[in-house]
């Protein structure tokens, strides 16, 4: 018990900023400054998840994503997905589950933000196992110089 409690006050409290972006790099490489002009969210780990469904977008937002040097970053398109997804399927004993992750689609034509969102959260759950926070933002979101998260005073949501 109380090498437990040593190792988790060793831990450093982790920000996650994961990005759902879709066919548009430029887009992506907005959100991308202005994160790496926050104080706070430009030593965040980073987790961009590429909707896209054409190869060309794909390699500009990955090129994009190589591009921050200060961030711990993952880029996820839909190939590297269905790897992802074949792996994790294949260890899930429960069929319900392996149906359902067998479900959820990226760089699909139609308007898929929920397939993005659930594969984005599952892979936060596998990655990010101790973050305290996982800020989720969509690709056209501009994230302010001055914007700050006060952890001492994030309530979880309640209805």
């Amino acid at each position: 018990m109380v090498e437990k409690i040593n190792d988790i006050k060793k831990e450093k409290r982790k920000l996650v900023t994961l990005i759902i972006t879709k066919d548009d790099p430029r887009k992506l490489r907005d959100v991308l400054l202005s994160i790496e002009n926050n104080n706070l969210l430009s030593k965040s780990e980073i987790l961009i998840l590429d909707n896209s469904n054409k190869n060309k977008n794909r390699l500009k937002n990955s090129k994009l994503a190589l591009r921050l040097k200060k961030n711990k970053i993952i880029y996820i398109n839909k190939i590297h997905w269905e790897k992802i997804k074949e792996i994790f399927c294949s260890k899930i004993k429960e069929r319900k589950i392996s149906n359902i992750l067998k479900n959820i689609e990226l760089g699909t034509r139609d308007w898929d933000t929920h397939n993005a969102r659930n594969a984005g959260a599952t892979l936060c759950s596998l990655l990010y196992k101790y973050s305290d926070i996982i800020l989720s933002l969509d690709d056209d979101m501009i994230i302010p110089k001055n914007f700050y998260l006060n952890t001492n005073k994030v309530n979880y949501p309640r209805g």
